[in-house]
């Protein structure tokens, strides 16, 4: 069948009093793309250039939506809206160019973005995807390291970073799964802090009951303490360990800071009430928030050094232990320092400890070490030893907040598999979220013989790291 042919009429605004003849009538096949569109646009020269060299246009559709920032000094488009979308999606019988002088055109995109729901809902679920299975992924991957040191490591698993944990595949652990039943209660409870902390609570203590795996200590007495009837303030154990730290990535999908902080709180209190557990735990929560806000996915635009050593300062400003390694992290990255020598500044030559003043500064220094990078990220991590489960899950949330899913190596995240929580549910939650919709329904009573099956592996794991090659 012959494909339509529509006609759309092109205009632009003047630049100067004498350019005023700029009308044109396109004829375009029904399915071509917006992409294709403006890339015919840009061909025939249909804008006019300006001394200078810096003209600014906004290309407007139906109703004067912005659908692209055009700049002289661009060397390519940058689009509002889906480039592939056929462009009648976005356009009915006109396609008027905006001037916008010589305004720097980043700003206006920017402003643009911010203005558009379409991209924002996309950009936004594209990050929490990212922080999600970058969670499960670092968990998966570093799962089969923990506690061996770096010597004894190399000799087990040689090769490249992949899926060791059974017959080339990964699971997950406890990192995930308290990550996801934060998300879980985000998508219940966001708005309330004290129904948070009590459905996050309830979560937690059922959790507990259905035998996981390899639970840390003062997360399990929090838990015991739940069941014994204390409430969620008071459920919490003195410790500082990276329990906290681990599910907490994903609060950074709540912009408001006072509540990101305030959920963060109940989420940390309820199984540790050392404040330096609550510290890491918001240094991964803030850093994460800002990563989504500043829309800096591009890899080789590297964060300012400045600017996150000022995020993390600022914390805890107060704690002088805190502010010291936050100077080495400044420090490490303004040498060159690679992440093994860093964690070595720290004390670490035996491993990263579960110590959230060790796991959180070495996480977030590969991150940045490593800025867009994320099999680097974590390749670099659980060369370090000692918590890598951990440590590759805090930096995989990290790094796939900046390099969303398709930044993430597709063998690693094929390599998952896991039920009941698995890649296609974390998907199904990082939608939910960025849609701000209800929690997503899972069979959770697959966990107990999940969890049965998981302990029969571990414990393979701990009888083959008693034989040879040591």
């Amino acid at each position: 069948m012959k494909e339509n042919i529509l006609k759309i009429r092109l205009e632009r605004d003047s630049v100067h009093a004498a350019d005023d003849e700029h009308s044109k009538i396109l004829s375009l096949k029904e399915s071509t793309s917006l992409g294709e569109v403006i890339s015919h646009i840009l061909k025939i020269h249909y804008l006019a250039s300006i001394s200078g060299g810096k003209a600014t246009w906004i290309v407007k559709g139906t109703a004067n939506t912005p659908l692209a920032v055009l700049a002289q000094q661009w060397g390519t488009p940058r689009f509002v809206v889906d480039e592939n979308a056929p462009f009648a999606k976005y356009v009915g019988d006109k396609i008027h160019i905006e001037y916008r002088q010589q305004t720097p055109p980043d700003d206006v995109y920017e402003e643009l973005l911010q203005q558009n729901p379409e991209r924002n809902i996309d950009d936004l679920q594209d990050k929490i995807v990212g922080i999600l299975i970058g969670t499960a992924v670092g968990d998966a991957l570093g799962l089969p390291y923990e506690g061996i040191s770096r010597r004894r490591a190399k000799r087990l698993f040689p090769g490249k970073l992949r899926h060791r944990f059974l017959l080339g595949r990964g699971m997950i652990s406890d990192d995930t799964e308290h990550t996801f039943m934060v998300a879980q209660t985000l998508l219940d409870a966001s708005s309330d802090i004290k129904l948070f902390s009590r459905k996050l609570a309830w979560r937690l203590k059922w959790w507990f009951l259905r035998l996981p795996a390899g639970v840390g200590m003062a997360t399990a007495k929090a838990c015991m303490k739940l069941w014994c009837g204390f409430s969620p303030k008071r459920s919490g154990v003195f410790s500082a360990g990276n329990g906290p730290a681990m599910r907490a990535a994903i609060f950074g999908t709540v912009d408001d800071d006072k509540k990101r902080h305030a959920l963060v709180e109940a989420s940390t209190r309820m199984t540790h009430t050392d404040p330096k557990a609550l510290t890491g735990a918001i240094a991964v929560a803030d850093l994460t928030n800002w990563i989504i806000d500043a829309d800096r996915r591009n890899p080789q635009t590297l964060p300012a050094r400045d600017e996150v050593v000022d995020l993390l300062s600022c914390i805890e400003p107060q704690d002088e232990v805190w502010c010291e390694i936050v100077s080495k992290m400044e420090n490490g990255w303004m040498i060159g320092l690679s992440v093994m020598q860093f964690a070595d500044s720290l004390g670490l030559q035996n491993g990263v400890s579960g110590y959230v003043y060790h796991t959180v500064p070495v996480a977030i220094y590969a991150w940045h070490r490593h800025y867009g990078d994320f099999r680097k990220t974590l390749e670099s991590v659980v060369e370090c030893g000692g918590d890598t489960d951990t440590v590759e899950a805090i930096a995989g949330a990290l790094a796939g907040a900046t390099v969303g899913e398709s930044g993430i190596p597709r063998e690693w995240i094929d390599g998952i598999c896991d039920t009941p929580i698995n890649v296609s549910l974390l998907r199904k939650t990082a939608t939910a979220l960025a849609e701000r919709r209800g929690q997503v329904w899972y069979f959770w009573p697959l966990s107990i013989p999940r969890n049965l099956f998981f302990l029969l592996i571990v414990l393979g794991h701990g009888f083959r790291r008693l034989l040879p090659p040591y």
